[in-house]
């Protein structure tokens, strides 16, 4: 059986369309990881390259708790206390047990409930959880840190660089075994600076409106109000 089989004229309307075609089923079949952003979506908290970073951040930070512990409880003082801890820690008992943030019979207006209030929740099996849960959190600023470089200078090297960097940075280390708000601060922080570039690229006011949720949160610090103006 013989099939004839036309010429396709250059330049016709024919020839045109399978163009046409061509370039719709291209198109059709581009994902997004082609796009010189790097190999993920915008939208992903999470890629394999990031469990190197995590878990030598929560390796130091673990290794400083322990070796704390261990050096202080032997000249009797009270590991990862500072002057504040009592303060957070009784008006926030307070107010997990009785509904009033108060610090010896008198509101405590010098701090803020928030982490009182997490302090209190955290230390009920014992103080030594409360700073196993603070180190947890700081490791896992490793992974905001990667979102918040990655949403800025929208490279993936350039992100992960930023990981492995905040995973020695000394004073987010020291600041993990210690019973003070700055590590929980932080990650309400980094959440609330990572939604606001996310909102500045795409103009979404939902965007915008979990910025301002984080950093309400991150009001765990009265000294740091401020930064929401």
């Amino acid at each position: 059986m013989i099939v004839n089989v036309s010429p396709v004229v250059p330049g016709s309307a024919v020839e045109m369309e399978r163009i046409c075609s061509w370039y719709t089923c291209c198109m059709a079949n581009d994902k997004p990881h082609d796009s010189p952003s790097g190999p993920l979506g915008q939208d992903s908290w999470w890629t394999p390259l990031l469990a190197w970073p995590l878990v030598v951040a929560a390796a130091v930070r673990l290794a400083l708790m322990i070796a704390t512990h261990a050096l202080l409880a032997r000249k009797g003082v009270t590991a990862f206390s500072m002057i504040d801890t009592p303060g957070y820690f009784e008006s926030g008992r307070n107010l997990l047990l009785h509904g009033s943030f108060v610090r010896g019979g008198h509101p405590y207006l010098s701090r803020t409930p928030g982490y009182p209030l997490f302090l209190a929740l955290t230390s009920l099996p014992g103080l030594e959880f409360a700073v196993l849960v603070q180190v947890i959190l700081s490791a896992l600023t490793v992974v905001l840190v990667w979102r918040l470089a990655r949403g800025i200078f929208q490279d993936d090297r350039i992100a992960l660089l930023s990981a492995w960097i905040f995973a020695f940075e000394p004073v987010s280390i020291f600041n993990s075994v210690l019973l003070m708000s700055e590590t929980l601060f932080l990650v309400f922080f980094l959440l609330s600076l990572e939604r606001l570039v996310q909102f500045l690229r795409g103009r979404r006011l939902f965007v915008l409106v979990e910025a301002g949720l984080w950093l309400d949160r991150k009001s765990t610090r009265l000294n740091s109000s401020h930064l929401g103006i």
